[in-house]
């Protein structure tokens, strides 16, 4: 409610091909936050004890996809805003989402030891790292299409209605 009511104090330009490329940029923020949100991780409370398991799915691509999925969604926002408001909200929450991969990390290798060191060392904070360094392989086979399929709908329920539902239009003028 703050960050809506809050007075618009420009702080950059943004220039107007910058719409279209944000709303490219959040087909996988919706596709890692969706999908990590639905797929078992060891880095999801509760779930530790998967640890012992080889990384499937969306968790070969980023140990923390929900994470890096919110936090591409608030670093792609904040560019896109330009805006006081928009740099301390959406700049929270990509500090808290970002950081907190380096956090849970922290706190998994400390509570897991050597479970979690090999975990750590097939996948990667970084999108795709551990899969072009050859620690992993990508299998889309292994991330459920329903999965894949919410994450799409998410993504166009949430576009086709962000003027209503933020007060402003995501498309070019």
């Amino acid at each position: 409610m703050a960050y809506k009511d809050a007075p618009y104090v420009a702080t950059w330009g943004i220039p107007e091909w910058w719409k279209p490329i944000a709303i490219i940029l959040m087909i996988p923020a919706f596709l890692l936050a969706v999908i990590g949100l639905t797929t078992p991780n060891p880095t999801s409370v509760g779930q530790e004890g998967r640890v012992a398991r080889s990384p499937e799915g969306i968790v070969r691509v980023t140990r923390h996809p929900f994470l890096i999925g919110v936090g591409m969604w608030a670093v792609v926002h904040l560019v896109a805003n330009g805006d006081v408001a928009s740099f301390i909200f959406f700049g929270a929450f990509a500090v808290t989402a970002l950081a907190g991969t380096l956090s849970i990390d922290a706190k998994r290798r400390r509570a897991l030891g050597p479970g979690w060191q090999a975990f750590a060392a097939q996948t990667s904070i970084v999108p795709f790292a551990a899969i072009v360094a050859g620690h992993t392989r990508f299998n889309p086979g292994e991330i459920a299409t329903w999965r894949c399929v919410v994450a799409v709908i998410a993504y166009a329920l949430m576009l086709g209605g962000h003027s209503h539902i933020v007060g402003v239009s995501p498309f070019p003028a």
